[in-house]
């Protein structure tokens, strides 16, 4: 069982870049979870509701049989990935990550040509079954996985040499999606990971100094461009576009205007703060290009298109989950490291797995490419449970720490 489910795995990533629906993908994906949520039935009775959930809605994975671009299902799946995720061991972490990064490697290696030709020359590529947002998801979760594979082997230089090809692969993918998301996202997740496993390193100074800036710099950097532009009208503008790119400049102001569209949705009255406008009227009905001067089927925004599309309540319970699970990583990374074999895989898995949690929440701060490609909402759910480690991993910590002592 362990190896179909590998292979559906790998499967289900490579694909992507194969075939041009999201069918046999799909397919993999739901076997992949089918057998992740059976092996945990001995232990966890309620997987065998997840998996009935699972089965119900198979037509509806595999067959895409439902509201485009986003519906209950890709919710569900986010849920059943999360709870086969929830627990896992160091272990497990690692082969799991292992399998994901290698997959994105072969997945660039059947596409070589075209990707490093792309990623050489700054034209914007994308897999086949995927946008260009959703391909620049995949590659910096493949990174960030080929990371965390390397952190958590168990002589770490034999573990970097297989996965440096694999990360090197995803960040020429992210290259030549040329997404600023994905490329500026996966060293500052990494970064942010490494100040907060150090910061008791760091005097109580130095942590406010760099919370501070964190908020001033942005703002400061604000307040000079207003400055500019109104003493000097258009000056400013016109080297940023040289500098910035005109598309770029576009684009965003196109997230602008469908992130106000959306922040409107809930306050047009008819409850539809309470209750949301529904699966599909929010792009359909109120969203539209005429109002947003693009065509874009959804937000760009995780917790703008829950709120919009299914009320104030569901964004509530999902803001507290967000803050209990901040909570939980703020908790992995305040232990100061130990002696032995088992405190260095539990901070490895802190570190990467914190990596992982800021970079998926921070990308979908911005774009939502995960959305009805069910191997990409799966990982999303299933990487979020990264950051809780099982109850037992201190025990069995001290357990390896007293064995290499004795």
């Amino acid at each position: 069982m362990s190896l179909i489910s590998d292979a559906s795995l790998v499967l289900a990533v490579v694909m992507l870049f194969i075939e041009d629906g999201k069918r046999y993908s799909a397919g993999a994906t739901t076997i992949w979870l089918a057998i992740e949520t059976l092996r945990l039935t001995s232990a966890l009775p309620w997987s065998w509701g997840a998996l009935a959930i699972l089965a119900l809605n198979v037509r509806g994975i595999v067959l895409e049989d439902g509201p485009t671009p986003v519906s209950h299902m890709d919710y569900v799946l986010i849920i059943i990935a999360f709870l086969v995720g929830f627990g896992r061991s160091a272990q497990r972490w690692r082969r799991t990550a292992a399998l994901v990064s290698g997959a994105c490697l072969l997945g660039v290696l059947l596409n070589a040509e075209v990707i490093i030709d792309f990623a050489w020359w700054a034209i914007e590529y994308q897999a086949h079954s995927l946008t260009k947002n959703q391909t620049a998801l995949l590659a910096g979760v493949g990174a960030l996985c080929g990371v965390m594979a390397a952190l958590l082997g168990r002589r770490q230089v034999r573990w970097w040499l297989p996965m440096l090809p694999c990360i090197a692969a995803s960040m020429i993918l992210a290259r030549a999606t040329t997404s600023r998301a994905a490329l500026g996202l996966v060293p500052l997740a990494l970064l942010l990971a490494a100040l907060l496993i150090n910061r008791h390193r760091l005097s109580p100074a130095a942590r406010r100094g760099l919370g501070l800036a964190a908020v001033l710099v942005p703002l400061s950097l604000l307040a000079i461009v207003l400055v500019v532009e109104i003493s000097a009208p258009g000056s400013l503008l016109g080297w940023f576009n040289d500098l910035y790119g005109a598309e770029n400049i576009a684009n965003d102001i196109g997230r602008f205007r469908v992130w106000g569209c959306y922040l409107g949705l809930p306050f047009m009255g008819e409850n539809r703060f309470i209750y949301g406008v529904g699966f599909q009227n929010s792009w359909q009905l109120f969203c539209t290009p005429e109002v947003t001067g693009r065509f874009l089927t959804h937000s760009h925004n995780l917790l703008l298109q829950i709120w919009a599309e299914n009320g104030v309540v569901p964004l509530a319970l999902v803001v507290f989950f967000l803050v209990l699970m901040i909570r939980r990583v703020l908790r992995n990374t305040a232990h100061s490291p130990q002696p032995g074999r088992g405190q260095e895989m539990g901070r490895a898995l802190a570190f990467s797995s914190t990596a992982l949690f800021l970079y998926l929440l921070g990308f979908h701060m911005v774009e939502l490419g995960m959305m009805k490609v069910p191997i990409l909402t799966a990982l999303f759910g299933y990487f979020l449970a990264a950051i809780y480690p099982p109850s037992s991993l201190q025990k069995r910590s001290l357990q390896v720490d007293h064995h290499h002592a004795g």
